[in-house]
């Protein structure tokens, strides 16, 4: 859960502050969007523009206090010399373990990913340079780190502690989305790949997002962050064709995370 969505009032401030930006935008987008390639042009001031309309209506969301509440608290104790999976009692060891134990699965994902990427001479994986030694051992190192600031999150949870968590997540976002894009955007013919232009500055973006929360307590640039990408993906896969088969699985990661974030947000019932 992420707090009550609700309008934004449009007091004289905000809306001449819009205004504002608007006319700057319409004066200057232009100049920005010519260093994009031809054809990413119009999407990317489809998506610029939406994240701008939905900052100017939403309110500020604040992160709910009962995030932190999780449905499972039971910890992995140890009584009399012997372990066991205890609600209470005993001296505790791990607490929250289970929601402590099911990062082992994102551990084993970021593992065997970086390995099949260092064996990708013998494995003939199919890639650019860049997607196959910067974008996706990004991807897959990020996932490792989610595992540790995961850990450290369900062992002490609060929003301090989150903030260890949605970091490396975020890294993990936008790494996935510019592959997603290069993919899809970049023209075969291109010297410089969508993705080499669009990756750092993402992930700039997405850390911001986090580091935004934790100073204001508004989650709005997150939740940007954390669904555009789920939006982009069935849009993209609709109307660009792909580089390398196989797509169905982008549609299989899809369905898990939708899944992990259903199940995430009813933690706490």
């Amino acid at each position: 859960m992420i707090g009550v969505v609700r309008l934004a009032p449009l007091t004289p401030t905000r809306v001449a502050t819009a205004a504002f930006l608007l006319a700057v935008s319409f004066t200057h987008g232009g100049m920005v969007l010519d260093h994009f390639p031809s054809e990413t042009r119009k999407p990317f001031a489809v998506l610029a523009g939406t994240c701008a309309a939905f900052l100017f209506f939403i309110a500020p969301i604040p992160q709910d206090v009962t995030y932190h509440v999780f449905a499972d608290q039971r910890g992995f104790s140890c009584t009399c010399g012997g372990f066991g999976y205890t609600e209470d009692g005993g001296r505790m060891i791990i607490p929250n373990f289970s929601d402590i134990a099911s990062n082992f699965v994102i551990f084993a994902g970021g593992l065997c990913g970086l390995l099949l990427l260092m064996a990708q001479d013998d494995l003939n994986i199919a890639g650019t340079r860049w997607e196959l030694s910067v974008c996706l051992p990004l991807f897959f190192g990020s996932m490792l780190a989610v595992t540790l600031g995961s850990i450290y999150y369900h062992w002490r949870p609060s929003n301090s502690t989150l903030v260890f968590d949605r970091l490396p997540m975020t890294v993990a976002f936008m790494a996935i989305f510019s592959f997603l894009l290069d993919e899809r955007l970049s023209a075969s013919d291109s010297e410089s790949p969508l993705g080499t232009v669009i990756l750092f500055p993402l992930i700039a973006i997405g850390a911001s997002s986090v580091v935004y929360w934790h100073l204001t307590d508004d989650l709005r640039p997150y939740a940007l962050v954390q669904f555009i990408p789920l939006i982009a993906l069935p849009i993209l896969m609709a109307h660009y064709p792909p580089k390398y088969t196989n797509q169905e699985y982008w549609l299989v990661a899809l369905f898990w995370y939708v899944f992990a974030k259903v199940f995430e947000s009813n933690d706490s019932k």
